[in-house]
């Protein structure tokens, strides 16, 4: 969601399995916080990923709302 674009590269779902399954994700261009926050939300093994309220607060820390 973040770069708009399927975090696996593929023509096809077959080709997007694949691609999880190689750990070949797409490279994210983005501001260097939020590129550590992908990459933990998307380890491969479960155990690595944080969970989602971890998420939700490293989110926040890393991209500050506007006040409002």
């Amino acid at each position: 969601m973040a770069a708009a674009k399927h975090p696996f590269e593929g023509e096809s779902a077959f080709m997007q399995m694949s691609a999880i399954l190689g750990g070949q994700r797409r490279a994210y261009h983005g501001p260097p916080a939020l590129e550590a926050l992908i990459a933990r939300g998307l380890a491969a093994d479960p155990a690595l990923r944080p969970s989602a309220a971890e998420l939700a607060d490293a989110f926040a820390a890393a991209v500050p709302l506007p006040p409002g």
